[in-house]
């Protein structure tokens, strides 16, 4: 799955480090392999039942459909995604939906399924549910023009994942369960959590499930992040019709929720964490699994990963010790860099760690492949990174001020790239701390 694994494990990086390295990286690629969405639905399919009418929405939302492609017959469906898709198609109608920010594919392929909806009244519906549906499938109350907008805004604000998509459901006509308005009868969603606490409310802005956001909590966002004045005229009109109650909220009647669709999560980032602490024990470590809820500012993890770190080592000073854990940090971007989150969490963790005489590897990636807007799924560093970056004249400071990340890693070979994963499980952080030789 790591693509330049052997461009990572540079034969100049000396050991213990260079060994740290292949530990993170292969356990990364053994977690990839056993959190494949193919696999893992196939127990899902009854071929006895009526043929189904499928809804595949998401980063992952290809490979969650392959097995019914594979193993099943269907009435027919949807695929929306951001990958490119080649391959010859049966009764699927495909749309290459936009991300991070929608496109007019994002919108068309809405409008096509409820079309349906009315036309063919499909008897069976499943929903394929991956993250990045909430910009790849929509019905707005805006103009596309002004949703790209607010969604940059959002995006390089600071806000959490929740609050952005509190302000996204109530700009939208099927977010917030609104979709399940629009369905003649039960269906059943089978989704990949790429959410803290695995609600399915936020995967995808919460498509199949009742909301508890209100309108009231979507200008408090606005207002929080000094979005309100720079947001589209058209977002505040949306905002104050709802505050106002001349556009409905989003839907609440959560036992009408179940009742109309049944939610299964499939695979979380839990299951990713799982695998790669399993490997990492088998490889001799001792493993602490931190769990898959980390929901705080990059400055914030950065501090939390130094303390655990010296906790951790000041206890076991004579053991190699491997800390797994994921969530979705956030920052607030102010640079004109390339660069995401993953990315920028490894340089600011290199450079605090610079001078500190602790030997150690630690990795950040987006298990979906891309963080931030590159094709990079994270990064690598190591204790002497920042020393190999002043070798070749670089600034770390400079870069952080310019939120260039991707760039500073690209220059050391140090970027982790997969392309698209077929799997969308949050960001997961890998730390090995080696024990002290004196």
């Amino acid at each position: 799955m790591i693509k330049n694994r052997e461009i990572l494990l540079k034969t100049e990086i000396p050991e213990p480090i260079l060994s740290a390295r292949m530990a993170i990286i292969d356990g990364l690629n053994h977690a990839f392999d056993n959190c494949n969405p193919e696999k893992i639905l196939i127990s899902h399919i009854d071929s006895s039942a009526s043929p189904p009418y499928l809804v595949a929405v998401g980063k992952a939302a290809y490979p969650m459909l392959k097995p019914y492609l594979n193993f099943g017959e269907i009435e027919g469906g949807i695929l929306v995604t951001n990958a490119k898709i080649e391959d010859k198609l049966d009764k699927i109608k495909y749309f290459k939906g936009g991300h991070p920010y929608p496109n007019r594919e994002s919108l068309k392929s809405a409008e096509y399924f409820l079309q349906v909806l009315k036309t063919k009244n499909p008897q069976k519906l499943i929903f394929l549910i991956s993250g990045g549906g909430s910009a790849m499938f929509e019905l707005p109350r805006i103009p596309l023009k002004d949703l790209i907008t607010i969604n940059k805004l959002l995006l390089s604000s600071g806000a959490n994942i929740e609050e952005i998509n509190t302000v996204r459901k109530h700009l939208s006509k099927i977010k917030g369960g609104q979709l399940i308005n629009y369905l003649n009868t039960k269906a059943h969603a089978f989704l990949m959590s790429d959410v803290i606490h695995d609600r399915i409310d936020l995967i995808a802005s919460g498509l199949t499930t009742c909301d508890p956001s209100t309108f009231e909590d979507t200008y408090e966002v606005l207002k929080k992040y000094d979005l309100w004045e720079r947001a589209p005229k058209s977002v505040r009109a949306v905002i104050s019709a709802g505050l106002e109650g001349r556009i409905p909220e989003t839907f609440k009647d959560c036992k009408l929720a179940s009742e109309r669709v049944d939610n299964t999560i499939i695979l979380r980032n839990a299951d990713f964490l799982s695998y790669l602490a399993k490997f990492l024990k088998l490889k001799g470590y001792i493993v602490l699994n931190l769990g898959s809820d980390f929901h705080l500012k990059i400055e914030e993890m950065v501090e939390f990963l130094i303390r655990k770190m010296k906790e951790l080592t000041d206890a076991n000073p004579k053991s190699n010790i491997a800390i797994v854990a994921g969530g979705e940090i956030y920052l607030q971007v102010k640079g004109k860099g390339k660069g995401g989150r993953n990315q920028e969490l490894t340089l600011r963790l290199a450079k605090e760690m610079e001078g500190k005489n602790k030997k150690f590897v630690f990795a950040a990636i987006g298990t979906d492949g891309i963080d931030g807007l590159t094709d990079a799924a994270g990064a690598i560093c190591d204790n002497e990174t920042i020393f190999r970056a002043k070798r070749l004249s670089l600034n770390p400071e400079k870069y952080l001020r310019e939120n260039d990340s991707y760039n500073f890693f690209k220059r050391l070979n140090d970027l982790i790239i997969t392309g698209h994963t077929g799997i969308n499980v949050k960001d997961v952080y890998c730390l090995i701390v080696l024990r002290d030789e004196t």
